[in-house]
């Protein structure tokens, strides 16, 4: 992959782990933990599976997620 190609956005909101990791600032290992949590949680449509080791993201799901990861911090620590 061209590095130029490494860039690229799609328009359809669908996002490589890579692209996640990259653009969120976050380690393989801390992507791959947020995604089982997201597995198991009302955004698990997040998550597309294409097959055992190809998955994409779906971007506004996936901050859906995290915001409720947040929230849920956010309660236990300070209750807000």
């Amino acid at each position: 992959m061209k590095k130029a190609e490494a860039t690229v956005v799609p328009s359809n909101g669908w996002r490589t782990a890579e692209w996640i990791q990259k653009a969120y600032g976050i380690s393989k290992t801390t992507y791959y933990e947020l995604r089982q949590q997201c597995l198991v949680s009302e955004y698990k449509d997040a998550v597309v599976q294409i097959n055992s080791r190809k998955s994409f993201i779906r971007e506004n799901r996936w901050q859906d997620f995290l915001e409720s990861l947040s929230n849920d911090f956010l309660a236990e620590h300070y209750g807000i």
